[in-house]
């Protein structure tokens, strides 16, 4: 039904020991000694990570301790002599993000640089067609499209209720003024925002959809975000997928690029 190309499977859920990607420097008069590696490469999934330490002379006064400078790595523990375990969350977006943990023991500090890959998308869809309906601003102060990025388009109502067809749909809120008499959308970059509903936008009815033969929904997947890019006619829609029914989120890039036209709901 649809032209979707899976490209890559990745791991959600992986254990790293913070394996070296360099060598370390270690200086023969420091107390605390990183042993695992100070500069470590993970992947887009949920990590669980371990740096491992030594300290040539304990105190009892001192214990070791560590900080992370981002909000996405947690609940490190420090509570076992040896080792600092902690939590990397799943990387949702495509680029590449870099943390620093901070290994600290009496006046003595280190820091290991992790950085985390961006997520590669699941699916890539080239759609055959872009359709949907234009408000305007019959029921928003702003002008309201909505995009159907689809394989069959709409049915002979003018509805999305074509039996075997997928529709990615954006609810998008803008100021600006359709580009022609197709109610085409301005080039920009819109962004998903579940509640604002404000320019620049899209949310509310902004969903993956599939029917079945009968023109019913068979599978609704909400989005968890996402970017709409308009450049004159190309558009491209990336998205995240909620999980669903045991499956986890997925990334979809959907493509078009072409002439496409809104139906006019104003009337």
């Amino acid at each position: 039904m649809r032209r979707l190309f899976l490209l890559a499977l990745f791991l959600c859920s992986i254990c790293v020991a913070c394996e070296p990607v360099e060598n370390n420097t270690i200086d023969k008069s420091s107390n605390l000694t990183i042993t695992s590696s100070r500069s470590v490469n993970v992947g887009c999934g949920t990590v669980i990570g371990i740096i491992y330490y030594t300290i040539e002379t304990l105190s009892d006064a001192a214990t070791v301790s560590a900080t992370a400078d981002v909000d996405w790595v947690t609940s490190l523990d420090c509570s076992t002599y040896g080792t600092i375990v902690f939590y990397i969350a799943r990387n949702d977006s495509a680029e590449s993000r870099m943390a620093t943990v901070t290994v600290t023991y009496e006046d003595e500090s280190y820091n290991v640089v992790i950085t985390q890959a961006g997520i590669t998308p699941d699916t890539v869809v080239e759609a055959p067609m872009v359709t949907g309906h234009y408000y305007g601003k019959i029921a928003t102060p702003i002008n309201n499209y909505y995009l159907c990025f689809t394989d069959k388009g709409l049915d002979s109502n003018n509805l999305t209720q074509n039996p075997d067809t997928y529709y990615y749909f954006v609810d998008l809120f803008l100021d600006a003024e359709p580009v022609d008499e197709n109610f085409r959308v301005p080039d920009g970059t819109y962004t998903y925002d579940i509640s604002s509903g404000e320019s620049g936008t899209f949310a509310y009815f902004s969903w993956y959809q599939e029917n079945d033969y009968q023109g019913v929904t068979s599978l609704r997947r909400t989005y968890t975000n996402g970017t709409l890019v308009v450049d004159g006619d190309r558009l491209t829609l990336t998205v995240t997928l909620e999980p669903y029914d045991g499956r986890l989120s997925e990334r979809h890039v959907v493509t078009y690029e072409g002439d496409y036209a809104l139906v006019d709901m104003r009337r």
